[in-house]
């Protein structure tokens, strides 16, 4: 009897050795992909790293292109206002130029000719068809 409960305790040694070994052998094979796992995620967390320095730098430099596109946008609006108003100072001295061209030029008439009707001469009018006419 004692013989067989030593047996039998043997086998359960044996048994339990063994699921010790297996366990063992579990527990080895899961810390490696513990390790695996934690590498893959340290990895990723350097890429994730790289990705926002990244972002945060291409950010940066839309941010002063667009500001620099501003900047010239600005200045080429100030430029064309510069230009529209000297434009319209052109336009007016021209204007002036001509009407005080076409009033010298009545003064001239007048001085040659003192008892000719020119009432009909205009500076914006000119001849049509044999006619002075308005300018349309």
């Amino acid at each position: 009897m004692a013989r067989r409960l030593l047996k039998q305790d043997k086998e359960k040694i044996d048994q339990l050795t063994t699921k010790i070994e297996s366990v063992r052998t579990t527990n080895s094979q899961l810390e490696e992909r513990l390790t695996a796992l934690v590498h893959d995620r340290d990895d990723a967390l350097i890429k994730l790293q790289r990705t926002v320095e990244d972002y945060a730098r291409h950010r940066d430099d839309h941010q002063a292109t667009n500001r620099a596109w501003q900047n010239t946008e600005a200045t080429l609006h100030n430029k064309i206002n510069i230009l529209e108003n000297a434009l319209e100072v052109a336009k007016n001295e021209i204007s002036r130029s001509f009407v005080d061209g076409f009033q010298g030029a009545v003064e001239q008439i007048k001085l040659i000719q003192p008892d000719l009707d020119i009432s009909c001469m205009g500076p914006f009018k000119s001849v049509v068809d044999g006619w002075i006419a308005d300018e349309e």
